[in-house]
């Protein structure tokens, strides 16, 4: 049976579209991305949240916490102090402004889930907030609080950190606070802490009037706008086949969830270089959890779902195990730590 000649153009023209499409978005063709990955540890070096918590369904769920297995406490110096030792390139840590016009490395604003007290950071002067326990609230699956009296008197001013923690560590600063004049007096004592930022020497993340006030402050700085971070990825998800890049990630980030790698044109390489072109940066987080916030990566054969060519940021949420995980060199313990180290892998893993 003859069906003429437009089946065959038809064929031709779709095979050509398919050709065109494969060759703008192949990464193959794309240039060799130089450099290697870079480590974000999340909370500095903290203890991860369970999984079923990190929903935020429950109450207190930022202290739901697995059974310990390091005596560190987020955003504790100790804590930030160990990140560069354990192959991190940036420590991510929380600013809250308080009462008497200081600023804080803690998580919540909120006294009560993490410390037992009452009141908020932001009504509270360093000298009370000195008096607290930072270990308090941390609770494990059993309703046990190993950290309990362990943290009394650890919540760090940021002058403290860059005073006692000079070094090589390098800073993202999450502010907590959506106030620019929290913002102004963030940058002031970055300022006079002779802190460069330019670049990636230092960042800032966070939402709102106060990280936009920041990227005015510091033009040359990474600065995460959240909201801008989320446009970008969704808007490139959606343009990026047609080799459209959104306007929201111009000098911003695209934040691309492990499981959702597939849906970005031209990953990796491709994709690099269009982020490039415009000053973007690129940060690879854990599994994408169905809510607007992405959690780190946590186990160490997800290093082996990212492209070897992949030179952006990798967000960690347990950086004590996956540093010296995905670079050996930083790996000092002995064979029973690194026993006790793998029993807490495969419990993890199988509470998934």
């Amino acid at each position: 049976m003859n069906f003429g000649p437009w089946p065959r153009r038809i064929f031709f023209v779709l095979a050509a579209i398919f050709f065109v499409f494969t060759f703008l978005h192949a990464s193959w063709l794309a240039p060799t991305p130089r450099g290697a990955p870079k480590l974000v540890a999340h909370r500095a070096v903290g203890q991860p949240l369970l999984q079923h918590a990190r929903s935020g369904e429950e109450d207190c769920f930022s202290a739901q916490i697995e059974e310990p297995y390091h005596p560190l406490i987020e955003d504790s110096l100790r804590s930030i102090s160990e990140v560069s030792r354990l192959g991190g390139h940036m420590a991510e840590v929380n600013v809250l402004p308080t009462g008497d016009g200081d600023l804080v490395l803690f998580h919540d604003d909120d006294l009560s889930c993490r410390t037992g007290a009452d009141g908020k950071v932001s009504t509270s002067t360093v000298e009370e907030l000195k008096q607290l326990d930072i270990g308090w609230g941390y609770t494990t699956p059993e309703g046990d609080h190993p950290l309990r009296g362990k943290g009394e008197g650890l919540m760090p001013t940021l002058d403290e950190a860059f005073d006692r923690l000079r070094g090589n560590t390098r800073y993202m600063f999450n502010l907590k606070s959506e106030d620019p004049a929290d913002a102004d007096l963030l940058a002031k004592k970055v300022k006079a802490a002779r802190r460069a930022v330019r670049g990636t020497d230092h960042a800032f993340i966070g939402q709102g009037p106060a990280i936009a006030r920041l990227a005015e402050l510091f033009p040359d700085s990474w600065v995460v706008d959240l909201d801008r971070a989320y446009a970008c990825s969704a808007g490139y998800m959606r343009t990026g086949w047609l080799t459209i890049v959104p306007e929201a990630c111009e000098n911003g980030t695209l934040i691309v969830p492990l499981d959702k790698q597939y849906l970005f044109a031209g990953w990796p390489n491709r994709t690099i270089a269009r982020m490039e072109e415009v000053g973007a940066r690129i940060v690879v987080t854990g599994p994408h959890d169905g809510e607007t916030v992405t959690y780190g990566l946590d186990l160490p054969e997800q290093f082996g779902e990212i492209p070897d060519s992949f030179n952006g940021y990798i967000w960690i949420d347990d950086l004590w195990n996956l540093g010296p995980a995905l670079r050996p060199g930083f790996n000092t313990r002995d064979e029973e730590e690194r026993k006790a180290l793998a029993e807490v892998i495969k419990r993890r893993r199988e509470a998934r």
